[in-house]
C-alpha cells in the first residue's frame, strides 16, 4: 500500500477562484477555440456555485 500524495501548500497574496480562472484560460493549454469554450463553460458554472 502507498503512502498518500503529500501536499504542498502555496504561499503568497490572496487570488481569487474568477482570477485564477482567467489566468489559466489564458494560458496555452487552452488555445484551442474548441478547448477553451469548453472549459470556460464549466469553469464558469463552478464560479456560480462557489463564489468568485
Amino acid at each position: 500500500m502507498s503512502a498518500a500524495p503529500k501536499v504542498a501548500a502555496l504561499c503568497g497574496g490572496h487570488v481569487t477562484l474568477a482570477a485564477a480562472a482567467d489566468a489559466y484560460l489564458a494560458t496555452q493549454r487552452t488555445a484551442n477555440p474548441n478547448t477553451h469554450r469548453a472549459y470556460a463553460s464549466a469553469i464558469d458554472r463552478v464560479i456560480a456555485l462557489l463564489g468568485r
